[in-house]
């Protein structure tokens, strides 16, 4: 008989997306969800920050039905990490805390701390397609990771208008930068 090995989310996402560098934690919150730097193999400039812990709550899907998840965003490496870790870190303990899975299509409104003067500061959640299929190669059927990419509010207002696939092929018909935190609207 052919044993599986064990899955261990730090070597997924250093096999998917690049070198652990860092980590972030709270160490007076409930939960033990931790925030991972990971400098992205693929292109020299690029950082993703990913939840790690998150996966240990089941949450739930509209449907019903029940799901594990991660939490990842990628950005250039010239931006204030620390805050944006911090944004997500809270954003995936409210998830567990109230037992709800982010969904593709969902915008968090005013959700992302990022530096004074940029217009970025909502996000919204879709697959993690923009680091290429190896983050999926995983094998666990109940594991989903949501791709959050910062947006403004006009971006916000235009997913609500018009829906989330018009907003994404926006982006891919626009050649949208997502990881430039300064980048140019969709709108």
């Amino acid at each position: 008989m052919v044993q599986m090995a064990e899955f261990y989310l730090p070597d997924h996402y250093e096999f998917s997306v690049g070198k652990i560098e860092s980590g972030w934690s709270d160490d007076n919150s409930n939960y033990n969800i931790q925030i991972i730097k990971l400098k992205n193999s693929n292109e020299e400039k690029e950082v993703t920050l990913a939840t790690l812990g998150m996966s240990d709550y089941l949450l739930n899907l509209p449907d019903g039905r029940q799901l594990r998840q991660e939490l990842i965003i990628s950005m250039y490496d010239d931006y204030d990490n620390e805050d944006i870790a911090k944004s997500i870190l809270s954003i995936s303990e409210s998830a567990c805390c109230n037992g709800k899975a982010l969904i593709r299509g969902q915008v968090l409104t005013d959700s992302i701390a990022v530096t004074p003067g940029f217009r970025l500061n909502s996000l919204y959640v879709t697959n993690p397609s923009p680091l290429g299929d190896k983050i999926l190669s995983h094998g666990q059927s109940d594991l989903v990771f949501a791709y959050l990419i910062p947006i403004a509010a006009e971006e916000a207002r235009l997913i609500e208008s018009k829906g989330w696939r018009y907003f994404e092929d926006q982006l891919e018909d626009g050649n949208i930068d997502i990881f430039d935190l300064k980048r140019d609207l969709v709108i």
